[in-house]
């Protein structure tokens, strides 16, 4: 039997229908499928500067957060340290930057119990002494630098320069100074030796030992520790820093 000319006509669009249907929803599938890897790449490319910031530059040592920044092709690695008031208030924050990675310098050695602070004669100037002919390092300048900064800044401390050579420190008219002449000043004595080492040699003396040129690294050092104990110390009795920085 015949279909008529009418009928197929019908069957011809019903099936163009069809056809025109399923096209715009295969259309309509891809369209979906563009919308959500647009906005999927729209979060990555938000995601992961952002990630990168908050987690690989970021990391936590000794209890202290730290933020790893360029300045240039100088890489810093810089953490902000609460500052209480004599009532316990924070009233501000202390930006520490140190260009070693703090992470890599756990090898050094330091003579100093873990109950210990760093004692400052607040009513004193406090000496960084130098041990007379140093080696010639890059770093020596603004790793002593670096460090009468920090105390400063931080602590509030009067610093001054010294040397360890009474014949050097006549000509040069430099403070000679040592944890033996200056007892009752807080001394920090710059030296070299075989290995880097801080240790504590009597009431107000510390002693920064450093082999090749890793002097920045031991000044260094010795600024983390004292921000160490000082973190421990904010934690538990949120006190003033001045009580805990410095001593009479």
């Amino acid at each position: 039997m015949k279909k008529d000319k009418n009928t197929d006509e019908k069957e011809k669009d019903t099936t163009d229908k069809n056809s025109s249907k399923q096209l715009r929803e295969k259309q309509n599938k891809q369209l979906k499928w563009a919308i959500v890897l647009m906005i999927l790449g729209l979060v990555i490319v938000i995601a992961i500067p952002i990630c990168y910031n908050n987690f690989f530059k970021q990391f936590s040592h000794d209890s202290i957060t730290f933020q790893k920044t360029n300045m240039g092709n100088i890489i810093f690695y810089s953490t902000g340290v609460p500052l209480v008031n004599n009532e316990g208030k924070i009233y501000s924050e202390y930006l520490a930057k140190f260009r070693e990675d703090p992470r890599t310098l756990d090898y050094i050695q330091v003579n100093l119990s873990e109950e210990e602070t760093v004692n400052f004669v607040k009513t004193k100037p406090v000496y960084i002494s130098l041990e007379d002919n140093l080696p010639q390092c890059p770093d020596n300048l603004i790793s002593v630098v670096d460090l009468a900064a920090f105390l400063t800044g931080f602590g509030g401390l009067d610093v001054n320069g010294a040397i360890d050579n009474k014949t050097t420190a006549n000509e040069t008219h430099v403070a000679y100074v040592n944890c033996e002449n200056t007892p009752n000043n807080t001394v920090i004595m710059v030296k070299t030796g075989n290995e880097t080492t801080i240790n504590k040699k009597g009431q107000n003396c510390y002693e920064l030992t450093y082999k090749g040129c890793e002097i920045n690294k031991v000044t260094e050092k010795f600024s983390l520790i004292i921000l160490d104990r000082y973190m421990d110390y904010f934690e538990l009795k949120k006190s003033s820093w001045l009580d805990f920085f410095k001593s009479s």
